[in-house]
């Protein structure tokens, strides 16, 4: 039994040894390519010399049929990404050997990760917002940013082509935000420019919008897709997103669609002015104490107060505004601008309180000129009177007055010559041509 197992310990390591010297590496690297650029990777370059292999894929997350794409006996797997490939993918290529030395078979396999990158990429993101507060931020995709009621609002996008050798014409962003206008019924849609951008470049665009006064509080998401067509005629897109999250703040009113008509009137004279408009809750609390006033600080010639008036807090309600539509009959004396104020205010709240101001032209009306009577003409005085005497005819200053007549060419004598020889001629002419007739 000792003589044994010195015997069964060279066995065991000749058979460890002679796995070894079977053993080879198979080895893959990770691949990054782009949208639409071709994937090329050959699996024979990690087989050492002296194998015959064959390959094949164990598993995949590819959305295609991987083995397609690769070829068993050269080992060369090819793949060009479609424009909606973009993320992360992996698969788990094998490898059947045969050693050439001694048949021995061998298999090894090697599992990859391959990133598809977009063709479009966004650099920089960057929002300005000028209204309640002014400011501008650069925001990474699904970033958000606030706004008030009635904000303007210019987003910037720096797109980059990240493709190494195509182009791209007519590049583009659309915007949109669902329930955004018309009193939350309709969606927000606009478009940026148009540039073409070159391979490995970068351009900006931009659009912008205002914010509606009549909005409800909360958030809402900003869609955005990038188009273009690469100079293959392929279409491409790119999606991304931003969260606008509007705030309002406790009481905040406004005074929108005002006018005071006419703006122009005449000293002196009574006139009616009309002044009307919509004073709104844009606020988040309901209002039950508004006061609205009508003056001029220039005149006590008109004035109105309304108070105690209730206005809710929903945007989309008609009762979170107030119309005002009045007349008044004035009469200003004096010539010169007044300022016609439409005032809006909670009592006890300085932040609550909105006008807006009309100027109201008062001028004098033009004087009209009365016609000039026509001036009587003066008699001649009798030592001004000059009497000419026309001169006598005599009979030495008369004149005979003789008349000419021109006789026409065509009652000539010689007109008539003419014609009396052409027709002699023809009557000869005509006796000839009988003649001739008769002869044959």
């Amino acid at each position: 039994m000792k003589k044994f197992i010195p015997v069964m310990a060279l066995l065991m390591c000749f058979v460890i040894l002679t796995s070894a010297s079977y053993a080879f590496t198979f080895d893959l690297t990770d691949e990054t390519v782009v949208e639409n650029e071709l994937l090329e990777i050959d699996l024979s370059e990690e087989i050492e010399d002296g194998l015959t292999c064959s390959f094949g894929v164990a598993e995949n997350n590819l959305s295609v049929d991987v083995t397609s794409l690769l070829n068993e006996e050269s080992g060369i797997f090819t793949w060009t990404p479609s424009y909606k490939d973009s993320g992360e993918y992996y698969i788990d290529f094998t490898a059947s050997c045969t050693n050439q030395s001694d048949n021995a078979s061998l298999t090894n396999s090697s599992k990859i990760t391959i990133i598809v990158e977009d063709a479009f990429v966004i650099i920089e993101a960057e929002v300005e917002v000028d209204g309640y507060d002014d400011y501008d931020e650069e925001l990474e995709e699904g970033d958000s940013f606030d706004v008030h009621p009635g904000d303007h609002v210019e987003l910037t996008l720096e797109i980059r082509n990240n493709h190494p050798t195509l182009d791209f014409e007519d590049v583009y962003f659309e915007l949109i935000i669902q329930d955004f206008e018309d009193e939350g019924d309709d969606d927000l849609e606009i478009e940026s420019d148009e540039v073409d951008i070159d391979s490995d470049d970068d351009e900006k665009l931009s659009v912008s919008f205002d914010v509606p006064y009549r909005i409800k509080e909360g958030d809402y998401k900003l869609e955005i897709t990038i188009y273009g067509e690469d100079e293959d005629g392929d279409d491409n897109t790119y999606e991304t997103s931003y969260t606008l999250t509007v705030d309002k703040e406790r009481y905040a009113l406004l005074i929108s669609s005002a006018d005071v008509f006419p703006r122009r009137i005449y000293a002196n004279e009574p006139s009616r002015i009309n002044v009307f408009g919509l004073v709104e809750n844009i606020g988040y609390k309901d209002i039950d104490d508004l006061v609205v006033k009508i003056q001029s600080p220039d005149t006590d010639a008109f004035s109105f107060i309304e108070t105690d008036i209730e206005l809710d807090s929903d945007p989309y309600d008609e009762d979170s505004r107030y119309r005002i539509d009045e007349s008044f009959e004035v009469t200003i004396e004096e010539s010169g601008t007044y300022d016609v104020v439409i005032q809006a205010e909670i009592p006890g709240r300085s932040d609550a309180t909105t006008y807006k101001i009309f100027e109201l032209e008062v001028i004098e009306r033009p004087k009209t000129e009365e016609p000039e009577e026509p001036e009587e003409p003066e008699e001649p005085e009798e030592d001004d009177v000059e009497i000419i005497t026309p001169p006598q005819k005599t009979e030495e200053n008369k004149t005979t007055e003789i008349i000419v007549r021109e006789t026409p060419f065509t009652e000539s004598a010689a007109f008539i010559g003419i014609l009396t020889g052409i027709t002699g001629l023809l009557v000869i002419l005509l006796i000839l041509m009988i003649i001739m007739l008769l002869k044959k």
